[in-house]
């Protein structure tokens, strides 16, 4: 009886140890699947992540916060000079001053600044609308003082509306 339960046990034994084994085989290959798929996911996200860096790079070649020569124009700050450039937009746009400055194929009373991008030390684009038509101003403008800023019409471009 002892021989029966000794080889019972033992037969046992050896069967748990060959379920263990392979259950382990196949957790170890499965999850050398998942590693292997994430790696190829993280290396495509940092190619895609590089790709987003240059492209930046070269849409934000021409900033004043780039653009270490240009910034040294000046003794504000890229942020500064930014805000006080919206400031400014936005008070010519809210003191009917548009009609004064520039020509607008419209009522130059309802248009507004939708966003602009300073490209140095003396020239920004402006994109503005009045809602139905769509345009793009081309400015010089000039800090006279950390919060005053004179604009001058370079060139402007209205997109025509169907």
């Amino acid at each position: 009886m002892k021989t029966k339960v000794l080889s019972y046990s033992l037969i046992f034994t050896a069967l748990l140890a060959l379920f263990l084994y392979v259950n382990n085989s196949n957790i170890y290959e499965y999850q050398s699947k998942q590693i292997n798929t994430k790696s190829v996911k993280i290396e495509k996200l940092q190619d895609s992540i590089l790709q987003l860096l240059e492209t930046n790079a070269k849409a934000t070649y021409f900033s004043l916060s780039k653009n270490q020569h240009a910034a040294q124009q000046y003794s504000y700050s890229a942020t500064e000079v930014e805000s006080s450039i919206q400031n400014a937009l936005n008070e010519l746009a809210q003191s009917n001053q548009w009609n004064q400055s520039f020509s607008f194929p419209s009522n130059p009373n309802n248009w507004i600044t939708n966003t602009f991008s300073i490209l140095n030390h003396q020239w920004l684009i402006v994109e503005v609308s009045d809602g139905n038509q769509w345009g793009e101003l081309l400015l010089d403008y000039t800090m006279v003082s950390e919060t005053a800023v004179t604009f001058e019409l370079i060139s402007s471009l209205f997109y025509q509306t169907n």
